[in-house]
């Protein structure tokens, strides 16, 4: 059986992780080409020219009473490995940040028919040197942070198996030492335009997947679905 499959072109690796048959648990799919890749909240995903930057998927197990953990331990695990190339910053939930710009993010869906898994989503920007005008001001990547000699599929490789160590591990809640990683890791001020556009504080994570954000008049408990 393959963990790792290498695709010359598709849509969206997500997608194709959702039709494929039978689902495969910690199986990891990587497109040289994306062509129409996903963001949150039905947003589209930067992927480049082909073997330019990151595109992958992996199938994950987790808690049943516990989806909302799956972004936030994904981004840990993906910040863990790459602190190997570059310091970084989480986002909450999980996007890497860099400098103040977008690095990579992750899409998180149920998987349609594998009870208590789910599709991790992965998008790296690597080498682009040049993004469209929507995002030029705000997208970063490994080259432009000076991290110029690297191959996109051995980087897939570490990903994934950073991936795959993190959700071996069984979580019905987030520990202390968890908690104090991704705190650490976390960019302290975020905006949610849904709370209208109030600035926020970031001020802990809290066990059961929650955010805990400090506002003008006291605090304010977030809950970000998958």
């Amino acid at each position: 059986m393959r963990l790792f499959v290498e695709l010359k072109a598709v849509s969206s690796t997500n997608a194709w992780l959702k039709e494929k048959t039978p689902p495969v648990l910690c199986e990891s799919v990587r497109a040289v080409a994306q062509i129409a890749g996903q963001g949150r909240r039905g947003r589209t995903w930067f992927s480049g020219e082909p073997d330019e930057n990151l595109a992958f998927s992996m199938v994950v197990p987790y808690e049943q009473k516990h989806p909302t953990l799956v972004p936030l331990r994904a981004a840990l695990a993906l910040h863990r490995a790459l602190k190997d190339y570059l310091p970084l910053q989480i986002k909450w939930p999980n996007d890497l940040v860099r400098s103040g710009r977008k690095l990579g993010g992750v899409l998180c869906e149920s998987h349609p028919t594998l009870q208590n898994a789910a599709i991790v989503g992965v998008g790296l920007n690597v080498h682009a040197r040049i993004f469209p005008a929507e995002i030029k001001e705000t997208a970063t990547s490994l080259y432009l942070q000076g991290v110029k000699k690297l191959r996109v599929r051995r980087l897939w490789l570490a990903l994934s198996r950073a991936l795959k160590r993190e959700f071996e591990i069984t979580r019905t809640e987030l520990d202390i030492d968890f908690i104090r990683e991704y705190n650490h890791a976390h960019v302290r001020y975020t905006r949610r335009t849904e709370i209208q556009d109030a600035p926020l504080e970031f001020d802990t994570l809290l066990a059961d997947g929650q955010v805990q954000f400090k506002t003008y008049t006291g605090f304010l408990k977030l809950n970000q679905p998958m």
